[in-house]
C-alpha cells in the first residue's frame, strides 16, 4: 500500500504547472492533493487541516514567510507541518527567515522529487510523534486532574512546578503562578528537606483553615537515583478525624450499656426462639453467607485506605468492584431470606389463579427477571388452581429463573411448561434442557442455603427452591423434581383446582 494513503497534502505555488508536477508525484506516492494559488487561498484550505503543507515563498498576494507565520499563530492550524519552498530566495540567510517564521522545513528548487519526498516524510512523522506526545500529555493531565486529593510537584529550589486543579481549588492557589510560587506550607519546611535526601514521609497532619490535611510526600528519582523533584498530596482528614472520634464516643457509650443490654438480650432472645425455633436449623449458613461478603467488603475498604487513599489506579479500582459484586451478592441474600420470611409470616388468600394469563404475565411482562436469549414455551391452557397470585408468581420466577440458568456454556436456554388435571389437583411441569440434577441430590435442593455449584460457576443464593417448597406447602400443594445429570430437569408442582 503507498505510504501516503489516508493522508492530505496542500500544495500552494502560483505556478499552475509546478503545482500539477508536484501533486502528480505526490498523488503517486497516495497522498490526497489540495491546491492553491495564493496565499489567502491557501490560508482558507488550511482550516480544512491536512497533515502537512509544502508552501511556496513566491506567492503573488503574500509571501509565503508571512503566509507560514499566520498559519503558525493561529490555534486552528499551529500544529500542521509547512515545508517551504523557494526558487528565488535560496540563500542561507532567506532560509534561516523561514524556519524562524515557523517553517518545519525548508527546500530550494530545483530539488529531486525523492529529495521531497524524503522530507515532507520526514516532517510527517515529526508530525505523528508530536500529536502522540500531546495526546499523552493531555491524557496524564487530565488523569492528574481527576484525582480528588490536592497533588503538586515541588522542585529542589522549594518551588511549585507542577498541580493539579484539586490543589488550585483547595488552596485557592493561582494557576498562573505555578513555576513561580513556593510551597506553602512552612510547617513542613523540615520534613521537605529531608525527603529531598530520599527519605518519605506520610501521615504529618496539620490544621489549616479549620480544616485537618494529611501530607504525604514521596520523592522522585532521576536516573542516577538522586530526588529530582517531591510529589506531595494533601488529604482533607477532617471528616475522617470527625467519625474516628464519634466512633470512639458511640464504644464508650456501649461499653457502658453492655451489662444492661445483655441482660435484655439474653430475655429476648429467649422469647424469640420460641417463634423462630424452624429458623435455627440453618442460622450457622445465613451467619457465614453474610458475613463473607461483607469481610471482602471490609478487607478490600481497609486496603483502599491504607494503600492507596491518596491515588486510584487500576488495582484500587478492581478492590472497589469486588467490593460491588460481594454488596449485590448480600443484597440478593437479603433479598431471598425476607422473601422466605415473609412467606412464613404473612396471611394469605386462596383464589381462583388463572395459570395461563399468570405465566404470559411473568414470560413477556417480567422478561427482565429472565434470560433475554431463551426461548419459553407455554403449552395452554394450563388451567386454573386455587392459590395465591404473588406467591404463586414467587413460585414461577424461581422455577424459571433457575431453568435458564442452569445450563451449558454456551447453549441457549429451553423452557417448557405445561400441565395436567387429575383427581382434583392441577400439575404444572417445567420441564428444561439444562445441565440436570444427581438423583442423590433432589432431596436437599429444596433445603434452606442448598447450592450444589459455586458462585463463580452458577450464581444464586440457594434460598430460590426453598421459597418454592414454602409456598407451595403454604398453598397446600405438593412439589418434586425428576433429574438427571445432563438430561435435563423437570419440576413439578400440584395444587388444588380452583372450582365453580
Amino acid at each position: 500500500m503507498p505510504e501516503g494513503v489516508g493522508l492530505t497534502i496542500l500544495v500552494v505555488d502560483d505556478n499552475a504547472q509546478n503545482r500539477y508536477i508536484l501533486s502528480r508525484y505526490l498523488m503517486k506516492k497516495g497522498f490526497t492533493l489540495l491546491e492553491a494559488g495564493t496565499g489567502r487561498e491557501a490560508l482558507e484550505l488550511s482550516l480544512s487541516q491536512p497533515n502537512l503543507i509544502i508552501l511556496d515563498v513566491q506567492l503573488p498576494d503574500i509571501l509565503g514567510f508571512d503566509v507560514c507565520r499566520q498559519l503558525k499563530a493561529n490555534p486552528a492550524t499551529a500544529s500542521i507541518p509547512v515545508l517551504q519552498t523557494s526558487a528565488n530566495f535560496t540563500s542561507s540567510e532567506k532560509k534561516i527567515k523561514g524556519l524562524e517564521g515557523g517553517a518545519d522545513g525548508y527546500i530550494t528548487a530545483p530539488f529531486e522529487p525523492e529529495e521531497l519526498f524524503a522530507m515532507v516524510r520526514s516532517l510527517l512523522r515529526m508530525r505523528e510523534a508530536e500529536m502522540s506526545a500531546r495526546a499523552l500529555a493531555a491524557e496524564w493531565q487530565k488523569t492528574f486532574d481527576a484525582i480528588s486529593d490536592a497533588v503538586c510537584l515541588i522542585s529542589p529550589e522549594g518551588k511549585i512546578v507542577r498541580r493539579n486543579r484539586a490543589f488550585v481549588s483547595t488552596f485557592e492557589a493561582s494557576p498562573e503562578t505555578c513555576f513561580s510560587e513556593a510551597f506553602p506550607f512552612p510547617e513542613l519546611k523540615q520534613i521537605v528537606k529531608e525527603a529531598f535526601n530520599g527519605k518519605s514521609e506520610t501521615g504529618a497532619v496539620i490544621e489549616m483553615n479549620q480544616r485537618w490535611q494529611e501530607f504525604t510526600i514521596t520523592p522522585v528519582q532521576s536516573e542516577d537515583r538522586a530526588v529530582s523533584n517531591l510529589v506531595v498530596i494533601i488529604s482533607d482528614v477532617t471528616e475522617k478525624r470527625a467519625k474516628a472520634e464519634e466512633l470512639r464516643l458511640a464504644n464508650a457509650r456501649l461499653a457502658a450499656q453492655t451489662e444492661e443490654l445483655e441482660s435484655h438480650i439474653r430475655e429476648r432472645t429467649a422469647k424469640l426462639q420460641e417463634t423462630v425455633a424452624e429458623l435455627e436449623a440453618f442460622s450457622y449458613s445465613v451467619s457465614h453467607d453474610l458475613r463473607s461478603p461483607l469481610r471482602a467488603m471490609n478487607g478490600y475498604a481497609q486496603l483502599l485506605l491504607d494503600d492507596y487513599a491518596s491515588n486510584l489506579n487500576e488495582e484500587a479500582l478492581e478492590y472497589l468492584r469486588r467490593i460491588k459484586s460481594s454488596g449485590a451478592r448480600l443484597d440478593q441474600l437479603i433479598q431471598d431470606i425476607l422473601a422466605y420470611s415473609r412467606l412464613s409470616r404473612s396471611p394469605i388468600e386462596l383464589k381462583a389463579v388463572n395459570l395461563d394469563e399468570l405465566l404470559e404475565q411473568i414470560v413477556h411482562q417480567q422478561r427482565h427477571f429472565i434470560s433475554p436469549d431463551s426461548r419459553i414455551e407455554l403449552q395452554q391452557p394450563l388451567g386454573i388452581v386455587l392459590g395465591h397470585e404473588a406467591s404463586l408468581t414467587q413460585v414461577f420466577l424461581n422455577l424459571i429463573g433457575n431453568a435458564v440458568k442452569f445450563v451449558k456454556p454456551g447453549d441457549r436456554p429451553f423452557v417448557q411448561i405445561r400441565s395436567h388435571q387429575s383427581g382434583g389437583f392441577v400439575r404444572v411441569e417445567v420441564q428444561d434442557a439444562g445441565i440436570g440434577i444427581n438423583p442423590e441430590h433432589h432431596g436437599r435442593i429444596f433445603g434452606i442455603f442448598e447450592k450444589l455449584h459455586s458462585a463463580e460457576t452458577y450464581s444464586g443464593t440457594g434460598i430460590g427452591l426453598a421459597i418454592v417448597k414454602r409456598a407451595v406447602i403454604r398453598l397446600n400443594g405438593e412439589l418434586g423434581v425428576e433429574s438427571l445429570p445432563g438430561e435435563g430437569s423437570l419440576f413439578w408442582i400440584k395444587l388444588p383446582a380452583a372450582t365453580g
